[in-house]
């Protein structure tokens, strides 16, 4: 790092980054380093330091952290609520994945599915009423809907089924105003985007829904809804190779945003719509790479480290938290994208991944 590049960086960088060359991490070391920020803000992550996986909450505001889940069996798969007061996850406590709610403050736990086949990937509707997930419960995955807020003794009995076709439905995502949900689905026989009404459940006469959006010979996944509902990112082979392009909710008006030999995949938006988040392999080593919305000014955000599982916005869309590995760990980092500096968060010799941001 150049003498010119320190020169700028706030005291608390210097600090952090100097104790950094050192090996030297300690909670006043970090505390230096993170940037300052009006809220504070937690960070969920996935970690198997005990030894099996859990659930951990990182307080940015003290660095403390807090194992949320403590069982003796494993827990994955964090989703904030969100108002950020319950976090949905998925667990492995009788032999099946099933999915549970924590509150926060209270520490009260909500078994929100219960079925001897598996439950994942928890996705909360906006408004913090309802969870999709998606289920192997009729020996098919499919698409289900359950109430956030339901009664413990009743919650199995009030799940709703939202899709019904030979394949695999899986990565459901809200709409914005929670009016709709886009997933990913081989039915037609090539993995497409579809989006269905979140009200229709099965069984249900509504018209075209689901319906294909992408309508392409070729893998279209990874859907990702831009903050205003306008428009949805996605990665498609549609050109040769995994490109991210973005295309009208309706599916109107496909537009190519990357173009390089490498895979290009996973694209988030942030938070303030102004910049689209992915992963590629461009560099011969994957990386977070970060654009505006319409592909230009493209930059390497996460550096010359090893990916781990899963990235997260911040809430003000000037950070990003992500897993990576430094000699041979996987920690939790944050990187500060105006001043380009990535700070780990974790450093424990078990592997911590998936982290996601408080909203």
């Amino acid at each position: 790092m150049g003498s010119g590049v320190v020169a700028v960086m706030p005291t608390r960088i210097i600090a952090r980054w100097a104790l950094g060359l050192l090996g030297i991490y300690t909670l006043s070391a970090l505390a230096l380093a993170l940037p300052a920020r009006a809220t504070g803000g937690q960070i969920a992550f996935t970690s198997q330091r005990d030894p099996n996986s859990e659930i951990y909450l990182l307080d940015l505001d003290t660095l403390q952290e807090t194992n949320l889940t403590a069982s003796r069996n494993n827990d994955y798969s964090p989703a904030w609520s969100p108002d950020g007061t319950r976090l949905a996850f998925v667990t492995v406590r009788n032999g099946s994945m099933d999915i549970h709610i924590r509150d926060i403050a209270s520490g009260q736990a909500l078994a929100l599915t219960g079925h001897f086949a598996d439950d994942l990937a928890p996705t909360w509707s906006p408004d913090g009423q309802r969870i999709a997930f998606v289920s192997y419960r009729t020996g098919n995955t499919e698409l289900y809907v359950n109430d956030s807020g339901c009664l413990r003794e009743e919650c199995e009995a009030s799940i709703q089924r939202l899709t019904q076709a030979i394949g695999l439905d899986v990565l459901p995502h809200w709409s914005p105003d929670g009016r709709h949900i886009a997933f990913v689905s081989d039915r037609d026989g090539d993995v497409e985007i579809y989006m269905l009404d979140s009200a229709c459940v099965i069984p249900s006469d509504c018209d075209d829904s689901p319906r294909n959006l992408t309508r392409n010979t070729t893998h279209d996944a990874s859907p990702d809804w831009s903050p205003d509902g306008r428009w949805i990112a996605f990665e498609s082979l549609r050109d040769g190779n995994s490109e991210i392009y973005v295309m009208d909710s309706d599916g109107q008006d496909v537009r190519r945003l990357t173009d390089h030999p490498a895979s290009d995949r996973s694209p988030v938006w942030s938070p303030d719509g102004a910049h689209i988040a992915f992963l590629s392999e461009r560099d011969s080593l994957a990386g977070i790479y970060i654009m505006d919305a319409n592909g230009q000014n493209l930059q390497r955000i996460s550096g010359q480290l090893t990916l781990g599982r899963g990235f997260s916005w911040s809430p003000d869309s000037h950070e990003i938290a992500f897993a990576a590995a430094r000699n041979g760990n996987m920690d939790v980092y944050i990187m500060d994208i105006p001043r380009g500096i990535s700070i780990p968060l974790t450093r424990h010799p078990a592997l911590d991944e998936s982290p996601v941001w408080h909203p």
